[in-house]
């Protein structure tokens, strides 16, 4: 179901039973609408346990009581499997309770988070709430292209793949992670045998940056047919550099695994 389903006129409610997909993306909501449509589930667990994928991708999610409702249905769920809060407004403090809310979740196999406000305060958050913990749940892709994401955070993002034997998918294109922070992913990923695909395009890692990561790459377990570039941004032009060959596989940007809307939303 998509934004414009939702109000049936004259339904002076948002019809969402049953569906396994709702999809809010860029939607013409005001805040009290989309507040009305999270409370609207959250407060029904049937409606929660129905729900498979979540797409809020353009919704200013930063103000309390759109992230309040959101949050309490993240974390009542026991089977949403995908969640994209992209270009959502957020910074890492009101993002905070949704980072807590998908720590050791049974089912969210993949959040989209790209286009935030995250930085490394956000990214360090998921890093150490998420990604690191000893059940690490059942998170396989995590998206945070363009979220200003320094060294700081490239570093606890690093550290936390050293634990982590879950996460498949981790983008990063974009953010401004310079070669220390590369250096970190690096050496994390030495020890991780899990993650698949990594993107770390437009990021300002350097030659050493992408020679470390393209190094760990003979040492891992990975398919044949993988095949990736790290690139760097040119210092003169900002524009990027020759990328550099890596066995790591990167997801297309516009790559989703939202499956189609249900029958009865069609």
């Amino acid at each position: 179901m998509r934004w414009d389903e939702l109000y049936d006129s004259p339904r002076p409610e948002p019809n969402i039973g049953g569906c396994t997909t709702l999809d809010l993306e860029d939607a013409r909501l005001g805040e009290a609408e989309v507040t009305s449509v999270l409370a609207a589930i959250t407060a029904n667990m049937s409606l929660v346990d129905d729900l498979r994928h979540l797409r809020l991708g353009g919704i200013d999610l930063r103000p309390e009581p759109v992230m309040t409702p959101l949050t309490a249905l993240v974390a009542a769920s026991t089977s949403l499997s995908s969640l994209s809060v992209a270009r959502g407004n957020l910074i890492a403090g009101a993002a905070a309770p949704l980072i807590l809310a998908a720590r050791r979740h049974a089912s969210l196999a993949r959040l989209e988070l790209e286009w935030n406000e995250l930085g490394d305060a956000g990214a360090t958050a998921l890093a150490t709430e998420v990604l690191a913990v000893g059940d690490a749940g059942a998170l396989t892709t995590l998206r945070l292209q363009r979220n200003g994401v320094g060294d700081v955070g490239g570093a606890a993002l690093g550290d936390a793949l050293r634990s982590n034997s879950v996460l498949r998918s981790l983008q990063l294109e974009g953010n401004g992670i310079g070669p220390a922070g590369a250096a970190a992913i690096a050496a994390g990923l030495a020890e991780n045998e899990a993650l698949t695909h990594l993107g770390m395009e437009l990021n300002p890692i350097g030659a050493e940056g992408a020679r470390l990561i393209g190094q760990v790459g003979p040492r891992r377990s990975l398919s044949p047919a993988a095949a990736s570039h790290f690139g760097s941004l040119d210092p003169r032009t900002h524009a990027p550099a020759t990328p550099v060959s890596s066995p790591l596989q990167t997801q297309p940007w516009t790559d989703s695994l939202f499956g189609p809307p249900c029958r009865c939303c069609r």
